[in-house]
């Protein structure tokens, strides 16, 4: 009877909880928002800002001093160039032919794919540090350090401010020896004293930027019976600061040198052509580029920036004939008409036009 009553009571209490579970009715609407908590304790102020009328105008003033030196700028190969479309993509080359890729070459910068993608000519980012601190700082030059040459890692350019600029204005090889190596790809040696050109042989050259190398007296082909050269590097050692002495006196940047730069060590000087250097200068490299003509290495052509250009495809000279030519092309690439190294120039194109005559 007990366990009769046990099991309805069990029963009665499964229905009993179903039932209020069954009966449960919907959510009822949200009571009334509380009131608001006491607010948290306000935080650190963050650091000041810069103000733009204090930071902006160390630099952008009324006084169009920018603007004198952008037209400045403007009229240079560094503005109107074309070589920066040309080479500027191409990853050998971006480092001088790119504004952007001087700054950021490509051993070192994670976007370079941004920069070759992108080129440009070599602007005020190039040469200065632009809104880094953006203070009248942005003004210092983005590098001075010294310079390791290209053509032989032992030598080491270092002419203060003008150490930007030899960065780029260097040759990139020395072609004689590059060919005695067996490093061209356009001649080879024949014996130990003469050079023969492939058919399809453009040039033969260190490339064009030769007025650092041409400052500092190296980069040239010497021939092993010449004198020793004992010149005065005059510009080398007494220029403080190299290329930005002469070519930007007073800060202007057209880059062309003015004859009041060099009045300090040649007092009442009118013109480039002191002591006449310039004109024996300009007969010494006529006289020179003449026989390489009639020695059939060189040929006139206005096409071309120096006005000659190479014509020794397919033929074979003495190894002192196109060791001529390249010495010639180096004096005359520098651009100077002597004045950078004059005793160094003339001793290349004496001992150069000796050796072909």
């Amino acid at each position: 009877m007990n366990k009769v009553l046990s099991a309805l009571f069990v029963s009665l209490s499964v229905c009993v909880g179903a039932l209020l579970v069954g009966c449960t009715g919907p959510e009822g609407p949200a009571g009334t928002a509380g009131t608001p908590g006491i607010d948290g304790t306000d935080g650190t102020d963050g650091t000041n800002g810069i103000n733009a009328n204090e930071s902006c105008t160390q630099c952008h003033t009324s006084s169009q001093l920018i603007a004198s030196k952008q037209y400045q700028w403007e009229t240079t190969l560094h503005s109107n160039g074309e070589t920066w479309e040309a080479e500027g993509s191409n990853g050998s080359c971006i480092k001088c032919h790119n504004g952007a890729g001087f700054v950021f070459p490509l051993a070192t910068k994670a976007d370079s794919t941004e920069v070759m993608n992108n080129p440009t000519n070599a602007n005020c980012y190039t040469c200065h540090q632009i809104h880094t601190t953006y203070s009248d700082s942005d003004w210092t030059l983005t590098t001075v350090a010294p310079v390791t040459a290209i053509i032989d890692p032992a030598i080491k350019f270092d002419f203060g401010k003008g150490n930007l600029c030899a960065n780029c204005h260097q040759p990139r090889t020395l072609p004689i020896a590059d060919v005695i190596a067996g490093k061209s790809t356009s001649a080879s040696m024949v014996g130990t004293d003469s050079i023969k050109f492939t058919a399809k042989a453009a040039r033969i050259s260190g490339h064009y930027g030769a007025q650092v190398a041409v400052l500092a007296g190296v980069g040239a082909w010497i021939g092993s019976a010449w004198p020793a050269y004992t010149g005065e590097n005059s510009h080398a050692d007494n220029v403080t600061d190299g290329c930005v002495q002469c070519h930007m006196s007073n800060q202007q940047h057209s880059f062309e040198p003015k004859v009041v730069a060099c009045l300090d060590c040649h007092a009442g000087a009118k013109s480039f052509d002191i002591d006449s250097a310039q004109t024996k200068f300009t007969a010494l490299a006529t006289e020179l580029i003449d026989t390489l003509i009639s020695r059939g290495i060189a040929k006139v052509d206005s096409a071309y920036p120096i006005g000659y250009s190479f014509n020794g495809a397919g033929k074979t000279f003495p190894i002192a004939v196109v060791g001529a030519y390249t010495n010639w092309q180096l004096v005359m690439w520098d651009g100077s008409r002597g004045v950078h190294n004059n005793a160094y120039a003339t001793y290349l194109l004496e001992q150069s036009l000796a050796a072909v005559k």
